[in-house]
């Protein structure tokens, strides 16, 4: 269960740092679908940080994992960031994270459990390493 939640704080970190850096480079290191290329472009032109988040800042809280394949790692958790951007900051959800090049990536996010992210981790990832 560490091993998992220091992947998500790993992911986290190197998206958020992107965001705030504008890298598009970057973020391919920790996304596997267009699907995330599009949704940190929007982040990009939508989002603004006073500063990037230290990996510390990052806390994975009440995590669960909903299925662990070679293939596929799904997670539940709730993502604390109220020690980088204070109070409220928040977000719980269900991450489907993919393998490139060994490595897991983001691959589609839902809001719930009970969403349809089963058939996500039939999708190959798009963004190669």
């Amino acid at each position: 269960m560490e091993q998992v939640r220091q992947i998500l704080q790993d992911l986290y970190f190197g998206w958020f740092t992107a965001i705030h850096n504008k890298d598009e480079e970057a973020v391919r290191e920790v996304i596997a679908t267009e699907r995330y290329l599009e949704d940190f472009r929007t982040a990009v032109t939508t989002l603004e940080y006073p500063r990037p988040p230290n990996k510390d800042e990052i806390v994975i809280k009440d995590l669960e994992i909903l299925r662990d394949t070679e293939n596929c790692l799904v997670t539940y958790s709730t993502v604390d960031l109220t020690l980088w951007l204070g109070e409220d900051a928040t977000v719980s959800g269900v991450r489907v994270l993919l393998p490139v090049g060994g490595d897991w990536r983001f691959g589609t996010a839902w809001t719930h459990k009970e969403d349809r992210w089963q058939q996500d981790c039939d999708i190959e990832p798009e963004l190669s390493p």
